[in-house]
């Protein structure tokens, strides 16, 4: 059970580094995957599912700082999966300053 700060903070970047470990092992196959025809999220596929973790980090990130609930937008292409991990490790650095500002102030 997570009760304060620190020990969510710790929990929210084991869980980044699981999602980068996982997405640098997919085989390359995996660029090419896509779901049964499906409106909505459920269509996704893994690069745009990636693409959004990037880009969630971010949005929340936003709001967080005070500077309201921003979409930059994505900074991957869902079918190049040479893109995928470079995009999760710039947006995990860039909610990084976020999570520490506030572990110190907290």
């Amino acid at each position: 059970m997570i009760t304060d700060i620190a020990s969510y903070l710790r929990f929210f970047e084991s869980l980044q580094r699981r999602t980068e470990r996982d997405v640098a092992a997919l085989p390359p196959q995996a660029a090419a995957w896509r779901p049964r025809a499906s409106g909505g999220e459920a269509g996704w596929s893994i690069g745009q599912i990636v693409g959004h973790i990037g880009g969630s980090r971010l949005y929340f990130a936003s709001a967080y700082r005070g500077e309201g609930w921003i979409w930059g937008g994505v900074e991957s292409d869902p079918d190049d999966q040479s893109t995928w991990l470079p995009w999760l490790r710039a947006s995990r650095s860039a909610t990084y300053p976020c999570s520490r500002t506030r572990r110190r102030r907290g």
